[in-house]
Formats: C-alpha cells, sequence, structure tokens
C-alpha cells in the first residue's frame, strides 16, 4: 500500500508539471491567454497608434495553432520519459478508481458554474468578432467605436457581480468583493507593475536604444534571423526568471524534469520560428512594411523589409 501510495504522489508530480506546461504553452494561443499578450499588444499601441493588425480573433488564427502544438508535443514527451514508466508499474484499473473517486467528488454541475461558462462564452466571442481583420466587427457600428476589450471584461465582471449564486440564495452573488479581495493574485498585479516599471526604467535610461543598436552591430539583415536572436534570448532569459513561488513548491521536481523541460523549450522555439513564418506571415504580413508604420517613421526602414 505504501509503495502504491508512493507512486501516485509521483504521478501527482507529473501531472501538476503537465498543468504548468499546458497552461504556459496554451495560454499563447488568445490573447487573453495571459497578461504578456496583452502587454506585448499595449506596448506595441503606445508606439505605432494606427496598428490595426493584431486584434484577438487574428492573434488566435496565427498563434492557436503554435498552442496547440506545443501542448502536444509536451505531452508527448513528458508520457514517454515519465508516465509511461509510472503506468506501467501501477494498475490502470488502481488508477482509474483513484480518478473516478476525485471526479465523483466535484459533485454536479451548479447554476453558478453554468453562468460562468456562459458568460465566458459571450466574451470570448464579444472579443473575437470586435475588431476581426477578415471582416467587420461590431465594433464598426454607431456608437460603439469606443468600445474596446476592456469594456468587455468590465461587462462579464459585472454580470457575475449581478447574478445570484443559485435561485435558492438569490442574496448571495456569483462574485462578490470579499471573494476579490481574498482570492485576487494581487502579486501578479505587483510583478505585472514591476514589469512596467522596468519598461519605463528602460526607455528612461535609453537601455533599450542600447540594445537596439546591439542587435543593429550584430549586422541582421532578415527578418527570420531577428526572430531567432529574440526567441533564444526570451527562452534563455525566462529559465533565469522564475516565479519564487512556483521554483520554490515545484524544485523537488524540476530536477527530475530538467530534460524534457529543456527538450520542450526548445522544440516550442522551432514551432514559433516556423508557425510565425507561414501563418503569421499571412496573417501579420511581418516581411512588408505596413501602411500605419509610415504615420510613425514616415518612409520605409531600410535592411529587415524588402521593397515589393
Amino acid at each position: 500500500m505504501r509503495q502504491i501510495t508512493t507512486k501516485f504522489i509521483k504521478i501527482r508530480k507529473v501531472l501538476l508539471i503537465t498543468v504548468a506546461y499546458t497552461a504556459s504553452l496554451g495560454s499563447v494561443g488568445a490573447l487573453s491567454g495571459t497578461i504578456t499578450n496583452y502587454v506585448t499588444k499595449m506596448i506595441l499601441l503606445t508606439r505605432f497608434p494606427k496598428l490595426d493588425v493584431v486584434t484577438f480573433l487574428s492573434w488566435s488564427t496565427a498563434f492557436l495553432p503554435v498552442a496547440m502544438i506545443e501542448v502536444v508535443f509536451a505531452f508527448v514527451v513528458l508520457y514517454f520519459m515519465h508516465m509511461r514508466r509510472l503506468a506501467m508499474e501501477i494498475n490502470r484499473d488502481t488508477v482509474h478508481d483513484a480518478f473516478a473517486i476525485k471526479y465523483k467528488s466535484l459533485g454536479n454541475v451548479t447554476v453558478a458554474e453554468k453562468v460562468v461558462v456562459v458568460v465566458l462564452t459571450v466574451a470570448f466571442v464579444l472579443w473575437s468578432t470586435r475588431e476581426p481583420i477578415f471582416f467587420s466587427g461590431w465594433a464598426t457600428w454607431p456608437n460603439l467605436n469606443a468600445v474596446d476589450d476592456a469594456s468587455v471584461a468590465f461587462m462579464a465582471v459585472a454580470v457575475l457581480f449581478a447574478v445570484p449564486m443559485s435561485c435558492d440564495n438569490l442574496d448571495k452573488r456569483i462574485l462578490s468583493w470579499s471573494v476579490v479581495t481574498h482570492k485576487m493574485a494581487w502579486g501578479m498585479l505587483l510583478t505585472f507593475g514591476g514589469g512596467q516599471a522596468l519598461g519605463v526604467a528602460s526607455d528612461i535610461t535609453h537601455l533599450s536604444t542600447d540594445l537596439v543598436m546591439l542587435i543593429d552591430s550584430l549586422s541582421i539583415r532578415t527578418p527570420l534571423q531577428l526572430q531567432v536572436l529574440i526567441s533564444l534570448s526570451a527562452a534563455v532569459l525566462t529559465e533565469f526568471t522564475p516565479n519564487d513561488a512556483a521554483a520554490t513548491i515545484l524544485m523537488p521536481v524540476v530536477i527530475t524534469l530538467l530534460i524534457p523541460g529543456i527538450m520542450v523549450k526548445f522544440a516550442c522555439q522551432i514551432v514559433n520560428l516556423a508557425v510565425l513564418n507561414t501563418l503569421g506571415e499571412y496573417v501579420f504580413s511581418l516581411t512588408a512594411f505596413p501602411q500605419w508604420g509610415y504615420t510613425c517613421f514616415g518612409d520605409r526602414p531600410s535592411g529587415l523589409f524588402p521593397k515589393h
């Protein structure tokens, strides 16, 4: 019995890492998947106010295939390097019964959970159809041009604050301020604010300019070369800037999963570059200088963008 419990603990650790991988890799597929995606769009809009190609639907069109491929690859790596061996050591019926007990403990789907699913679905549809680049969205309708993605998110939150938890409990709402204050990831907001502060500091101290000059000194003349440099730099940098809490909790597991983590990391870089230069080129026309760029630069920069 003790051996079975120990093996279940190992399976649980691998499953936790699998969830971490899928949550991280899958968040690339939607603009709302992670705050980093929205920060990217915000920075682009700040630097290039006329930018009109980065929308919720265009982002998902270009990067949802990336997320799907990377999640499948991460699953394959973790399965063959860890889960398959553990699965062979434990009876399948035992594992099935354990999962069945956990699933049964969840209970039936509540009214509140159904409402949350509906609200999130509606918000996703509104985000996707607000300003799609493939057809005219509802943002072009009269008196709706000032409505943005944040307005949709605020509307969804307002609905959750207004709808009761159930028909039998009309006084309790699905979302309340006490729940927000206790469950809100304030550390994430502080981290986001710190990142914004670092970004402003890099502009004030001209660190960004120095980095641009450093990249320019490398004689990079094609978008693919620049993508490879930025992608690998980001991949290496994130290995040395982990979340402290996650690192503390998962440190005993990190050592055993170091090799699959490295494999997934660099395989994802290959997938990113491949999709970015195929589907991404189709959606965003990356190798052609955009029309909105002339309002920022006045003329087409030489080097990276070939003449057509």
